[in-house]
């Protein structure tokens, strides 16, 4: 193409004289420019198309991910509430006239039991690495940050304190009460029966802590587990909804 326009550009020269080779000149440097801007749209083109099939992989995985953790969510509040409900028991037992039977030995041990919570959140932190903007979805951008940034991380601040409160304060009021081999906390099968029950039953500082404990239960589940539960439900239909909308399922 090049040769060809040298080859019209020298015949001008002598024929149509200056002005004529000039307006030529002008024109063929135009077609120059215009071939140069449409080589860079197509490569921003492209450039684009590579950076949106990274950003609705990574929302999959996101989505992957996502799922994992309202599954292991839901399976803490399960675990949280057989752990209130044996928390209640021991304290409905401390505070009326019952007598001991063999059955609370297990709700002592279910009620020293605790749960973690690790979110898979690689996706998240490849986003964050690679600029959050690169998610269109206005909406959608500011949910990730609201469940990654304040519900999940507010509800593992709240793991650190249940857990300091099992590992702490209730370890040191159990230890006077059970023998150090039926103090287990990994297993809610185990029976912790108390070697005096009469005396537990009247320790002020005892029925205190387990309240305590329950009371920080009941908030946990309804507050703080319940809401990541939902909310992180919620970013999957979101995200999924996206990928949907934008073809990444065709």
């Amino acid at each position: 193409m090049i040769r060809f326009l040298a080859k019209i550009r020298n015949s001008l020269i002598p024929k149509t004289g200056l002005r004529k080779y000039t307006v030529y000149a002008v024109g063929e440097i135009l077609l120059v420019m215009i071939g140069i801007l449409l080589a860079l749209q197509a490569n921003n083109w492209n450039e684009n198309r590579k950076e949106r099939d990274l950003e609705l992989q990574i929302l999959h995985e996101m989505k992957l991910g996502l799922e994992k953790d309202v599954s292991d969510i839901d399976y803490n509040i399960d675990a949280h509430e057989r752990i209130l409900n044996s928390q209640m028991i021991i304290i409905d037992w401390m505070n009326n006239d019952r007598p001991y039977h063999d059955s609370l030995g297990n709700h002592f041990s279910i009620s020293n039991n605790s749960t973690v919570f690790v979110s898979n959140e690689g996706p998240y932190a490849t986003l964050k690495q690679l600029g959050i903007r690169m998610v269109q979805n206005d909406s959608l951008r500011l949910m990730i940050q609201e469940v990654y940034d304040l519900d999940f991380d507010y509800y593992k601040d709240h793991i650190v304190m249940y857990n300091d409160l099992v590992f702490n304060s209730w370890k040191v009021v159990n230890a006077p009460y059970f023998e150090a081999t039926k103090f287990k906390f990994s297993n809610p099968k185990n029976t912790m029966p108390p070697l005096n029950p009469k005396e537990l039953k009247s320790d002020n500082n005892y029925t205190y802590t387990v309240k305590t404990m329950a009371e920080f239960n009941d908030f946990y589940i309804r507050k703080i587990m319940r809401r990541a539960f939902n909310q992180g439900n919620l970013l999957i239909e979101m995200i999924d909804e996206e990928l949907d909308d934008r073809g990444y399922y065709d």
